[in-house]
């Protein structure tokens, strides 16, 4: 309670409800608008749905051109692998015998796919 001159009364003074409302606004609208920015420029250029960074581009035919460097082939990794082991000292092992794809995986990936699937869940590539 305060004396008011003005008045000579004993009054309650109003409590400033901008302090309050600014306050508020800083917690609920600006701090996170600012963490929501900095998470968007972290995940700038990455997929939403599997965070990879390997992007393609749709063609007015319907043919995906992608703008990443390609996978090596099977045997370069292979190749690749055995020279490192050599160079460790050690032998390559025996890899077990790769099973044959089905129309059931991807043939980009080799992910499993639904018998009802129209693309890959794991990499996007249609099912042909």
């Amino acid at each position: 309670m305060r004396y008011c001159n003005n008045c000579n009364q004993t009054v309650e003074p109003k409590k400033n409800m901008s302090v309050i409302a600014l306050i508020l606004l800083l917690l609920f609208l600006i701090i996170p608008g600012i963490i929501y920015l900095i998470y968007c420029l972290v995940q700038k250029g990455k997929c939403p749905m599997c965070n990879g960074q390997n992007w393609g581009n749709v063609g007015n035919n319907g043919q995906i051109n992608t703008t990443s460097t390609p996978k090596p082939a099977r045997q370069d990794l292979d190749d690749y692998e055995e020279q490192y082991l050599r160079r460790q000292g050690q032998r390559p092992s025996q890899k077990p015998a790769e099973t044959g794809q089905t129309s059931w995986t991807c043939n980009n990936c080799g992910a499993r796919l639904l018998s009802i699937a129209k693309f890959c869940g794991k990499c996007g590539t249609p099912r042909s």
